[in-house]
């Protein structure tokens, strides 16, 4: 009965392991503001190029670098990412007029049309409040996630916002926006970014639950033919 014993003890610690695969947190360092900006600017210097062509006469400014370092300033401050895919769509909506588009004008051309309803952007602040109270941070949307890291200033912006008054309406408006372009131009890399819910925490996956059966299942069989009884019908 030894053998028995050791048989049973054998397939309840089969049953009962946790899963071998244990999802790994991402641990790359989001981009730091000198590198940021850097990109910022190469994307500016870009479109001054793109202007320079299309408004030759009216656009010889656009050569001059420092109007490269300001755009590029520009574009990182908003609340949304600024892809050269949106600067080259402004450009061209706005390539009509007779005199090349500065970069506010840009910028309005980039921002996203439908913003993010009041209700969905109150809602998703409160819920970076409890993520940065308890650290789960794995419990946020993948859009809120991205919208947090591309809004200027992060969760640290959003923990010290006006809860009242015109800076909170000012507030809630920019990240409205910031929400809706996460939506409208999903990044894989900041999303790639976000913390996963602890190995701990996670229930056993599919895979492992019928792993754990078929375990379980030899195990009984092999407990039937010590015991000589017929092995149970599996359910």
């Amino acid at each position: 009965m030894n053998h028995v014993s050791h048989a049973i003890q054998k397939a309840l610690q089969e049953a009962s392991s946790p899963t071998t695969s244990t999802p790994q947190r991402n641990t790359s360092a989001p981009r730091d503001p000198e590198t940021a900006l850097t990109e910022a600017t190469q994307l500016a210097a870009r479109a001054l190029a793109e202007i320079q062509m299309r408004w030759p006469a009216q656009a010889p400014w656009a050569s001059d670098d420092s109007f490269a370092r300001s755009w590029g300033r520009a574009i990182i401050e908003q609340p949304f990412a600024i892809t050269w895919k949106a600067l080259a769509r402004a450009i061209g909506k706005l390539s009509d007029r007779p005199y090349p588009p500065n970069i506010g004008a840009l910028i309005a051309a980039c921002k996203p049309e439908q913003l993010v309803r009041t209700e969905e952007a109150r809602e998703a602040l409160l819920q970076i409040d409890r993520a940065s109270a308890t650290g789960k941070w794995w419990k946020l949307s993948p859009i809120i996630w991205q919208a947090l890291h591309e809004l200027p200033g992060g969760s640290a912006r959003v923990r010290n916002r006006d809860e009242h008054g015109k800076g909170a309406n000012e507030f809630l408006k920019i990240w409205q926006v910031a929400m809706t372009h996460a939506i409208e131009y999903p990044d894989p890399s900041i999303r790639a970014n976000q913390p996963h819910r602890p190995a701990e925490m996670l229930g056993p996956s599919d895979e492992e639950v019928a792993r754990r059966a078929s375990v379980a299942e030899h195990h009984l069989r092999e407990i039937s033919q010590m015991l000589g009884v017929r092995p149970p019908e599996a359910s």
